[in-house]
């Protein structure tokens, strides 16, 4: 009886030290030397060396908290937003520092931008805005408009008539790669010459698939750099997108590559439509998602060659969370929510570390190394 309590005992014993090897995470190792830009609480910006991710810089920024940061075509520079929608600090990628600060308030009126898209050569940009009118007794709140801004003179230039006339509080507005012209997404895609903005051509993109397959809704990933899933080429885009099917009736998830220069959509299904992000890799060969869903948290893999989902895996996750792969491809950080970065690597999501730092964070922007 002894002897075969020992074996259960030294059995138990054996599975519990296995698992405690499991659970220990690998060596740490590099994602690259790319820098993330990250968005804090305490009214900065994090630098991060991706090599160690340690905080390199700190950028002190003059409107405190910031919102949200909009990177110029080229790279060079973020516009950070105020949380009050009405404050922006300039910063320089390169030189890791504010080189600029602005607001387009005039006296008791106050200008709330909700959308800005910056022009290429960091000369101007669009600003969906919003005036608010401080009277004694009351607020005065003024209709949307799309105004075009000098960022050197910090003013409004003119303001743009809405396609079609119809006001719109959000919109996502598109430069071409060259600068020449606008892409506007209405229920149409709409294109402008980017000096007059005259309308020059029309893409009924809702319609771009196969017939009998649904209305086609795509959300275009904005910015230059990896959190943006850019690392394509100029006027093509790939994500997620989701329709209707008109047969089955149930919301179906796909991947669709949209050229805006070419007018061309290439596209495959996946299967029943998923709440889970989408970040494509450096190479473009792969992307990662994090499926969402209390209890059950689970990283994807998209095979982008194969046109399939390459592998599902439950991990312990957290309430809210978002993804972005290192810039050598070797692994993928899950952050938001928090004042940490969960590291795995990316063939098989083993965890690698845990890095915790001294504020809250909001949002990261990678900056690859340069080539």
């Amino acid at each position: 009886m002894a002897s075969r309590l020992h074996r259960i005992v030294r059995a138990t014993l054996a599975v519990a030290a296995v698992a405690t090897m499991l659970a220990v995470p690998i060596a740490a190792q590099s994602g690259g030397d790319g820098r993330l830009f990250a968005g804090t609480y305490n009214g900065s910006l994090f630098v991060i060396d991706e090599t160690d991710l340690t905080v390199r810089t700190e950028i002190k920024l003059p409107l405190g908290i910031p919102m949200g940061m909009t990177p110029s075509p080229d790279g060079s520079r973020l516009y950070v937003k105020s949380p009050d929608l009405e404050k922006f600090d300039v910063v320089d990628v390169e030189n890791e520092e504010v080189v600029d600060s602005f607001t387009l308030q005039d006296g008791n009126t106050h200008i709330k931008v909700w959308g800005q898209v910056i022009e290429p050569g960091n000369k101007r940009a669009l600003f969906i805005t919003k005036a608010k009118i401080v009277h004694r007794d009351r607020f005065e709140i003024g209709p949307p408009k799309l105004q075009r801004v000098d960022l050197e003179s910090h003013e409004v230039i003119e303001e743009i008539p809405w396609p079609d006339d119809v006001e719109r509080e959000f919109a996502q507005i598109i430069y071409s790669p060259d600068g020449k012209h606008v892409f506007f997404m209405a229920e149409d895609l709409i294109v402008f010459d980017a000096d007059t903005f005259e309308e020059v051509d029309r893409w009924e993109l809702s319609r771009a698939l196969d017939e009998g397959m649904g209305e086609f809704n795509f959300g275009f990933p904005s910015g230059v750099f990896p959190s943006s899933g850019r690392h394509q080429e100029p006027g093509t885009y790939t994500s997620l997108f989701h329709l209707k099917d008109p047969v089955q009736n149930r919301m179906m998830m796909g991947v669709a590559t949209v050229n805006l220069n070419e007018r061309d959509v290439d596209f495959y299904m996946l299967g029943p439509s998923r709440p889970i992000s989408f970040a494509i890799a450096p190479d473009q060969k792969k992307a990662y998602g994090v499926y969402h869903e209390v209890g059950n948290y689970q990283m994807w893999t998209f095979d982008l060659e194969g046109r399939r989902v390459e592998s599902k895996r439950e991990f312990a996750g957290r309430p809210r969370m978002s993804i972005m792969a290192s810039s050598n491809n070797e692994l993928v950080y899950i952050y938001a929510a928090g004042n940490t970065i969960d590291v795995y690597t990316a063939d098989e999501f083993a965890p690698v570390r845990t890095v915790t730092y001294d504020a809250d964070m909001f949002g990261f922007i990678m900056v690859p190394p340069a080539s």
